[in-house]
């Protein structure tokens, strides 16, 4: 009998240019659905990012202070936890 909830890994991507303001999730924990894991600042408005689903952030590709595009990757995860 196969798994149909088999865990897939994926990432996010910033919504809008900017900063990154803060990250709020440590690499290896788990995001509840709905709760912000970044915040981007852009033209001086905090931007949250948030996941639909409860998620495992395996590795951050970003760091507090760096400089991101619209679209650029972010952080993989996990997904189901």
């Amino acid at each position: 009998r196969g798994d149909k909830t088999r865990s897939k890994r994926t990432h996010v991507s910033a919504l809008v240019p900017g900063r990154v303001h803060s990250i709020l999730v440590r690499e290896g924990s788990v995001a509840p659905a709905h709760e912000t894991i970044l915040m981007i600042e852009s033209l001086g408005i905090l931007v949250p990012h948030a996941l639909p689903e409860e998620v495992r952030i395996l590795r951050w590709k970003v760091a507090a202070e760096d400089r991101v595009k619209a679209g650029q990757e972010l952080a993989d995860f996990q997904s189901p936890v």
